[in-house]
């Protein structure tokens, strides 16, 4: 019996506190009654950008970024946005198959255009769109070789893009003009040792 009085009083004491804390709330919040309620913590869009073509074209490949530029894969072309304003800034076209951007190096685009005969690396100016230079063959393919060189993506360091050549060759590229800056075959790397019964 004196339990349940206990919390008859206790349940009684919550109610009367929620009955006045609540209003107390309410007005604390700097709202009038009027205002309609805001959800917490919402971004405001800064700007927006609506491709050309349909979404498909932009659904298989993402967008790539460097501190202000975006590239927007479209199939045959891509488009460099500028991530501060939302401005466009260039769009890139090609004839190929498809033009995949792989990133941006010392400010320069590069992208590869996709044939069903042979790839081919391009660099572009992204703020004019302007072709700078491509290359279907290998940088340090001798004579008639013509090997799939570019099966693996260049690094884009900073400094300029770095393609892995041919035999294990490794060059670095001027990003602006795509003259080989230097060249240097790795080491080759030992095998480990079989791994014991334990």
């Amino acid at each position: 019996m004196f339990a349940q009085l206990t919390r008859v009083r206790r349940y009684a004491g919550c109610g009367i506190l929620l009955a006045l804390g609540l209003p107390l709330l309410l007005a604390g919040d700097g709202r009038t009654a009027t205002e309609p309620l805001e959800r917490p913590n919402t971004l405001d869009v800064a700007w927006s950008f609506r491709t050309d073509g349909s979404a498909l074209d932009t659904a298989d490949r993402p967008a790539l970024a460097d501190g202000t530029m975006l590239a927007v894969p479209q199939g045959r072309k891509v488009t460099v946005v500028d991530t501060r304003t939302g401005r466009r800034l260039s769009q890139l076209h090609s004839t190929a198959d498809e033009l995949v951007p792989l990133g941006f190096s010392d400010g320069v685009l590069l992208a590869v255009q996709e044939r069903s005969s042979a790839n081919t690396l391009t660099a572009y100016d992204p703020a004019t769109g302007r072709k700078l230079w491509q290359r279907t063959k290998s940088p340090l393919a001798r004579g008639g070789e013509d090997r799939d060189w570019l099966r693996i993506a260049p690094f884009l360091p900073e400094t300029g893009p770095v393609v892995d050549a041919a035999d294990g060759w490794l060059a670095g590229l001027a990003p602006r003009t795509g003259a080989v800056r230097w060249s240097v075959q790795p080491p080759s790397l030992t095998a480990c040792p079989p791994p014991g019964p334990d």
